[in-house]
């Protein structure tokens, strides 16, 4: 794996998510065919996520850790869950 991951575990980011109330999850995938990452974090509101953009953690894992790893600009989206199942 790239940089980009050891930069993203090093932070150990369940750690910091830990300490936001508002998290109610988080996930890390790695395409290796497409060399992409994909992060999905659950937050109970609105509120939670502009606590978790604002927390020291996400400070430190924007500005620090993955400054000048990615090819280009995060996406980021705020999505509502419609479905599914968890085992």
């Amino acid at each position: 794996m790239s940089d980009t991951i050891t930069a993203l575990v090093t932070l150990k980011p369940a750690e910091g998510k830990k300490e936001e109330p508002g998290c109610l999850g988080y996930e890390m995938y790695y395409n290796e065919d497409e060399g992409t990452y994909l992060l999905v974090e659950t937050f109970k509101d609105a509120a939670a996520v502009e606590e978790h953009r604002n927390s020291e953690w996400f400070k430190k894992a924007t500005q620090e850790g993955l400054s000048g790893k990615l090819e280009g600009p995060p996406v980021s989206k705020i999505v509502k869950k419609v479905g599914g199942f968890r085992k």
